[in-house]
């Protein structure tokens, strides 16, 4: 027969191992919640400076302007074809190959009026957002 002194003495070591292992978990759910805080924090300050720099240029030459608007026309104009053609397409491969075709399109004439693709993307969202560049490109 066990003496009582071990039954309680294998209690206590039980019950002192079953709260360490819940205190375990607690602080692994805690590290892992603080970190997912640190990352979606993380994310939010990327994207808060990708709006402020979307956001900061505004002063386009005007060289640069008429350089957007012939480009903007003529994307216009390859957007406009892309949509009636991806109307008549019913497989997802073909629908891919159509898309990427006319991606190359438009950046190749992005490009031919010496502009990169961020230029036109920047000056395309300031001129939706302010009246005075939508004027200068019209």
């Amino acid at each position: 027969m066990k003496s009582k002194k071990s039954i309680f003495l294998k209690v206590s070591l039980l019950c002192t191992l079953g709260l360490f292992l819940v205190s375990g978990k607690v602080m692994a759910e805690n590290y892992g919640q603080q970190e997912k805080y640190q990352q979606k924090q993380q994310e939010q300050q990327k994207y808060q400076k990708y709006q402020q720099q979307q956001q900061q240029k505004t002063d386009f030459s005007d060289e640069k302007l008429d350089q957007f608007a012939k480009a903007y026309d003529q994307v216009q104009n390859i957007q406009q074809t892309y949509t009636n053609k991806m109307k008549q397409i019913n497989n997802k491969e073909k629908a891919k190959e159509l898309q990427d075709k006319y991606r190359q399109k438009m950046i190749k004439v992005i490009r031919n009026q010496d502009l990169t693709v961020s230029e036109y993307n920047q000056i395309f969202k300031a001129m939706k957002n302010n009246p005075e560049i939508k004027d200068k490109v019209q």
